[in-house]
């Protein structure tokens, strides 16, 4: 008897698929006719994330579910050290072939601070670009992108915001990710796990020297945010000056030509302001859905992974981009989060954010 999920999933894929409920767990299924239609457009990561939940708790591994993706006639589900019988359950309950891999968890790269009372908020006179001002403390003068931008904001750079929440008082450090269009104003892009509609943020940062919080001026405050619950990962900030560029140094930057189109085997960069440009990473995996270690799920996510730290605490929000030469890069997307050792990077695919935002790319 096909079980309760596989009813479910095929009622997705449509009555064409019905053949697959049949098939030996231990043998794949042929990919189906690119005539018949019912290629990976008929099911979505999305649409399946019930599905694949729903056999995680009945199997009891719910909490290292780390990631799923449809792809051509099959699904690949990543779990943290899986067994051999979760894997056999996997394949029961699912209609398509089922391939699990070995996954680290994936921890969103918000940095955020618990402090002892308000935090004093000191505003930095900037020189101006190329290579803004730095604050007196030897840790901005050494930071790569410039802690302490100038108006027009580039992607890249760092941004601050301080709140109460239960009785304490907290600092979140983000990244600024890059310039949009929106109703013909410019407007800047960071994750939507930094912080929820109405969030105010300051270009700057807080020196862990002394507590104190050193800025250049107001970013903005978040609208259209969006995280968790099957959603995209991305937000939208507005309410300052902003140019579409993105830093690559504390001296130097890259404008932005447009959108990139990102797919298997492309090769990004990534621009968060705690570790810097980077440049290597190699996606493996487009628009599929994760699960944080926070508990959330997040969908049109990309990844990409380089043998060295792409990504670390207090980057989300900053630019992916295609690299164009070093003459000029495109958007691929926003950093979401990444592995504990910062090798797999994870950025929402970019044309998710132009499509659920109803935003454009600004370009130079």
């Amino acid at each position: 008897m096909v079980s309760l999920i596989k009813r479910k999933l095929l009622g997705l894929l449509g009555a064409s698929f019905l053949t697959l409920a049949t098939v030996s767990p231990v043998m794949a299924a042929p990919a189906p006719s690119p005539a018949s239609g019912n290629t990976r457009e008929a099911v979505t990561s999305e649409a399946i994330a019930p599905l694949i939940k729903e056999a995680a708790t009945a199997n009891g591994f719910s909490e290292r579910l780390v990631l799923w993706d449809v792809q051509e006639g099959s699904i690949q589900v990543g779990i943290t050290e899986p067994t051999g019988r979760e894997r056999a359950a996997l394949q029961k309950a699912l209609p398509l072939p089922v391939r699990v891999t070995n996954e680290e968890p994936i921890e969103d790269m918000v940095k955020r601070t618990k402090v002892d009372g308000p935090v004093a908020i000191e505003t930095v006179p900037s020189k101006g670009k190329p290579g803004a001002e730095q604050s007196p403390s030897l840790m901005a003068a050494t930071a790569s992108p410039p802690l302490i931008d100038s108006t027009p904001y580039y992607g890249g750079a760092r941004i601050v915001r301080t709140y109460s929440s239960g009785g304490s008082n907290y600092v979140t450090q983000c990244t600024a990710g890059g310039v949009y269009t929106s109703g013909g104003s410019r407007v800047m892009a960071t994750a939507g796990h930094c912080g929820p509609n109405g969030a105010h943020w300051y270009q700057g940062y807080r020196d862990p020297a002394d507590g104190r919080v050193y800025v250049s001026g107001s970013m903005g405050n978040t609208y259209a945010s969006h995280y968790g619950g099957g959603a995209i990962d991305a937000a939208m900030i507005s309410g300052s000056s902003y140019a579409p560029s993105i830093w690559t140094s504390s001296t130097s930057s890259l404008p932005i030509a447009g959108q990139a189109a990102v797919g298997h085997g492309t090769s990004v960069c990534t621009g968060g302001s705690f570790t810097g440009f980077v440049c290597g990473g190699t996606v493996d995996l487009v628009d599929i859905c994760v699960n944080y270690t926070d508990g959330n799920t997040v969908c049109g996510q990309d990844r990409a992974n380089a043998a060295y730290r792409l990504v670390q605490s207090g980057d989300s929000g900053g630019p992916t981009v295609v690299n164009n030469g070093g003459s000029s890069a495109s958007m691929a997307g926003i950093i979401s989060g990444g592995t504990a050792s910062g090798t797999s990077v994870y950025f929402t695919h970019i044309n998710r954010v132009v499509n659920t935002l109803g935003v454009a790319v600004a370009r130079y």
